[in-house]
């Protein structure tokens, strides 16, 4: 068996050997448009160029953590207030993750932030 670094991997590498494409369709998981709230204008604005920003970064690989959390995860996060209460950011242990795929496993070790909310008697 094959073990590979997520960072010796790029998006080409991934279309060739596992097949994923881009889909831009708007009916894509549809089960996360329902029962939301309605979005404001601005919103939809501020979306809109995280969306752009995004097909953008996708002509210039390789597409690293630090730059989509920039780009792409902290504006989303921010839009959807996840940092105001009740939630607040909690930093996490660092993680190894291996993905069994045939006879190739593609490792990665990642430091990662959670988003909780407190329950009571939970002092953050």
């Amino acid at each position: 068996m094959q073990t590979i670094q997520a960072r010796d991997i790029n998006l080409r590498y991934l279309i060739d050997n596992f097949g994923i494409q881009l889909v831009r369709e708007p009916e894509f998981f549809p089960e996360w448009q329902r029962d939301l709230s309605e979005l404001t204008d601005y919103d939809k604005k501020l979306l809109d160029k995280i969306k752009e920003g995004y097909f953008n970064l996708l002509n210039y690989p390789p597409l690293q953590f630090g730059v989509i959390r920039q780009a792409i995860t902290d504006p989303l996060l921010f839009i959807g207030d996840f940092y105001l209460a009740p939630f607040y950011v909690k930093s996490e242990e660092s993680i190894d993750i291996e993905v069994p795929d045939e006879d190739v496993i593609i490792g990665m070790s990642h430091r990662h932030f959670s988003f909780a909310r407190p329950t009571l008697g939970n002092d953050y």
